[in-house]
C-alpha cells in the first residue's frame, strides 16, 4: 500500500468573512484531503505574520503544505516554505476578498475544487520578487492610489462590498489625488517624473480594480509587469488612462508599461509600499529582482 502523504494545513480563520474560523469548514477540509488519502495537520493563524512562522516551522516536516486564506496569507505561506530552505510544494485554497493571484491561476474557491487540484499534484514553479529589505512578494509591490486602500479599509467592509470597497474608497480620494515624484530603473531603462500610482506585478489584476490581458503576464519568466501612471493634467486625462487600463491599453503617454527583471525606485520623499496588498513599510529607495521559479504551487494542468 502506497504511504499516506503528510499535509500541514494553515487556516487563516478571519478569511472569507471570518467564516474559516469555523469548526465546520475547518473540519471539511481536512475531510476531504484525508478521503483523497492525506494526513493533515491542522494550524490556524493568529495574527499578520503567523502564516510565516507556521510554513518555516512545518515545511520540512510535510509532503506538502496547504494554506487556507486570502492572498495575504497565501504570501505569508510562500515566505516561510522559502526561509524553511525547503523546496516543499504548496498548495492553496483560496478564502479571501478579491484573490488576485488564485484568480491569476485558475484556482477556484470551492473547496472540494481545489481540494481536487491539490490531490492531482500538478505543480508549477512560480517567480518571486526579492527586495532589500526582508521582505518578499509573490504577486504585486505598489504605491499611491487604490494602494493605501488595501491597509486602510476595514476587514469588514472589505468581507461585505469585495473588491467594491477597493473601489469606491479610491473613488473618494480622486478630489485630492496624491503625487510621488520617483526615478525608476527597470533592467537600466530610467523612467523619472511624477505619478498617481505604480505597481511591481506577476499577475492578471490588482486588488480587482486592474486587470492585465494574458498575453501579457508570464508568472515564470524571470520578468515582473511594471505600470507607472503619471499626473493627469486635466480630468479628461484622467478620464482616458480609465479607460485605457479598463481596455488594456497600457503604454501611452500617460501610462508607463513595461517588463524587467530588476526595479530600483528611488522617492523624493518616503512613500508607503504594499506587497501582496498588505503594508510593508515606508521607503526612499527600494530595489526589487525577480527570482524564477523560486517556490512550486499546485495549479489546474
Amino acid at each position: 500500500m502506497k504511504a499516506k502523504k503528510n499535509i500541514s494545513l494553515i487556516i487563516n480563520p478571519k478569511s472569507g468573512a471570518g467564516t474559516f474560523g469555523t469548526e465546520e469548514k475547518a473540519l471539511r477540509v481536512v475531510s476531504l484531503l484525508s478521503e483523497r488519502g492525506y494526513n493533515t495537520d491542522l494550524h490556524f493563524t493568529h495574527s499578520q505574520g503567523h502564516a510565516i512562522s507556521l510554513a518555516k516551522e512545518y515545511a520540512d516536516k510535510s509532503d506538502i503544505i496547504v494554506c487556507c486564506g486570502g492572498d495575504g496569507t497565501l504570501s505569508e505561506t510562500v515566505q516561510g516554505v522559502i526561509l524553511s530552505g525547503t523546496d516543499t510544494p504548496i498548495g492553496y485554497i483560496p478564502a479571501g476578498t478579491t484573490n488576485d493571484f488564485a484568480k491569476t491561476l485558475k484556482i477556484p474557491k470551492d473547496i472540494t475544487e481545489a481540494v481536487n487540484i491539490i490531490s492531482a499534484e500538478q505543480t508549477v514553479a512560480l517567480d518571486i520578487g526579492e527586495t532589500d529589505t526582508e521582505k518578499q512578494f509573490i504577486y504585486v509591490a505598489s504605491f499611491g492610489l487604490f494602494t493605501h486602500v488595501t491597509y486602510s479599509t476595514s476587514q469588514s467592509t472589505k468581507n461585505k462590498l469585495g473588491y467594491m470597497a477597493y473601489v469606491l474608497d479610491g473613488i473618494k480620494s480622486l478630489s485630492e489625488i496624491k503625487t510621488h515624484r520617483a526615478r525608476v530603473t527597470a533592467d537600466g531603462e530610467v523612467y523619472e517624473g511624477e505619478f498617481i500610482f505604480g505597481a511591481i506585478t506577476n499577475s492578471l489584476s490588482i486588488g480587482g480594480v486592474m486587470n492585465f490581458s494574458p498575453s501579457d503576464v508570464v508568472l515564470n519568466d524571470g520578468k515582473f509587469e511594471l505600470m507607472l501612471i503619471k499626473v493627469p493634467k486635466t480630468l479628461a486625462k484622467l478620464g482616458n488612462i480609465a479607460v485605457n487600463l479598463i481596455n488594456k491599453k497600457y503604454n501611452s503617454d500617460d501610462v508607463i508599461f513595461v517588463h524587467a527583471s530588476e526595479i530600483t525606485t528611488e522617492f523624493e520623499h518616503p512613500t508607503p509600499i504594499t506587497f501582496d496588498g498588505e503594508y510593508a513599510g515606508t521607503f526612499e529607495n527600494i530595489h526589487i529582482k525577480n527570482s524564477k521559479g523560486k517556490f512550486s504551487l499546485y495549479v489546474k494542468r
